[in-house]
């Protein structure tokens, strides 16, 4: 059995719990780089980048999970990923995401709404491929 304090990390998107789990240590991709998680961590409440979700499960185990951006809350230990979509690295390769970051590429981008969209999908589809080159 593993010892050792964790901190409880939930990742809830629209359609309902995408992760609960305690956890050892949980990284998470911010608009202005990784943010890691340990328990003890003071309270915090930011907003995400499209990414990879890292943890380290209370048995020691890595996992892997992309996050469609959203927001983090931590208070107490207890962390609750809110996101629009969740994808694990099975579910990502299923999915063709470098098929998804070319026809991000091909996007038109001549308004402002247009490269804002442009720009999310290309950085969606960029870190889903990550997300399959992961072990």
């Amino acid at each position: 059995m593993a010892g050792g304090r964790t901190l409880h990390c939930t990742v809830v998107t629209p359609e309902g719990t995408g992760l609960d789990v305690d956890a050892r240590s949980v990284v998470a991709p911010a608009y202005d780089g990784l943010v890691g998680f340990l328990p003890g961590h003071a309270s915090i409440l930011m907003e995400l980048a499209p990414g990879v979700l890292r943890y380290t499960d209370a048995n020691n185990r890595r996992a892997f999970l992309f996050v469609d951006g959203g927001f983090a809350h931590l208070v107490n230990d207890d962390l609750t990923i809110m996101t629009e979509e969740t994808k694990t690295r099975e579910e990502a390769e299923a999915g063709y995401p470098a098929q998804e970051l070319l026809e991000a590429r091909a996007m038109p981008a001549k308004t402002t709404e247009e490269v804002e969209a442009r720009d999310h999908a290309m950085a969606r589809a960029r870190e889903l491929v990550r997300l399959t080159e992961m072990h």
